[in-house]
């Protein structure tokens, strides 16, 4: 894993190793940053390029899990419906303020 950290200074991240397990028809490794408030585990590929696969941490003791299996696949975009529409002066109060 050392290619996934090699122009990182140690002093930025302690992330240790997990052992490789398949998912999704993938072998991938964990790697778990920990710190005082909590830890962050990010799931990437044993071999070829170290892009992440699943993300988990905690946001106020609820668990965030991210999946990113189909990150090489392209996205389509659809226009939403009018009445999924909401216009910014619609909810303006709502926003915080800029002052």
């Amino acid at each position: 894993m050392d290619r996934v950290f090699e122009a990182v200074p140690a002093s930025v991240s302690s992330a240790k190793q997990g052992i490789a397990r398949t998912e999704n028809g993938e072998r991938r490794v964990s790697l778990t940053h920990t710190r005082e408030d909590g830890e962050v585990v990010v799931k990437i590929p044993e071999t070829g390029m170290p892009t992440p696969r699943h993300i988990e941490f905690d946001i106020a003791d609820v668990p965030v899990l991210v999946g990113i299996d189909d990150y090489d696949k392209p996205v389509e975009v659809h226009r939403p419906a009018a009445s999924d529409v909401v216009l910014a002066k619609d909810v303006g109060e709502f926003l915080p303020s800029a002052d």
